[in-house]
């Protein structure tokens, strides 16, 4: 059935990504109106991984060594109003958007700390107007004992996660304006306590 998707539930959880997404797409989860960029804008997904490339790195721990991660490096195709809008019901996502101070707080501060080892694999990029979809699998395993308050195992975790990044033109130049965001959570910590 594919990365993450294992039984009933992961197909379920896959067709609510979905809604979720195609909401994004079309402006309905609260953020921009999701207008595309005139056609002389439009960019190749080669371009399009130029400009994500830096902020998943910093999801692929191997890269850092010592694990201190260059945010600015991570972030340097953002515009600085940025803003990040999580898919994920509480307590593993927010209701508020996070903007970058925000989400590198979270996580330099909470999620590299308890998940050292993560790694992220983009399997699809795909271009739309203005917008690159990613789908790609996390992996890691958590350091803890618990992750939002949740117990967690020391079984390494494969899960999908879901990404829609809304880029503009400034001034010639592209930068990331939005990201709506999904990973399922609840089956990492669901796959950490089965061996």
């Amino acid at each position: 059935m594919g990365i993450g998707m294992k039984n009933k539930r992961d197909v379920t959880t896959w067709l609510l990504l979905m809604v979720f997404a195609f909401a994004v797409m079309s402006g309905g989860c609260g953020g921009s109106s999701g207008s595309s960029v005139s056609s002389d804008n439009d960019i190749s997904e080669t371009r399009a991984r130029e400009l994500i490339e830096p902020f998943y790195n910093l999801f692929r721990a191997h890269l850092w060594e010592g694990g201190v991660r260059d945010f600015d490096e991570g972030f340097k195709n953002h515009n600085d109003n940025w803003l990040s809008y999580d898919g994920n019901p509480p307590p593993y996502g927010t209701v508020e958007p996070r903007g970058i101070e925000e989400t590198k707080g979270f996580l330099g501060g909470y999620m590299f700390v308890n998940i050292p080892n993560i790694n992220v694999n983009i399997i699809t990029v795909q271009v739309d107007g203005n917008w690159i979809f990613v789908r790609s699998e996390l992996t890691g395993s958590f350091a803890g004992d618990d992750y939002f308050g949740f117990p967690v195992g020391e079984h390494p975790f494969g899960i999908m996660a879901l990404d829609y990044h809304r880029f503009d033109n400034e001034s010639g130049e592209l930068k990331l304006v939005e990201l709506y965001h999904a990973e399922h959570w609840a089956d990492a910590v669901v796959q950490s306590n089965t061996p």
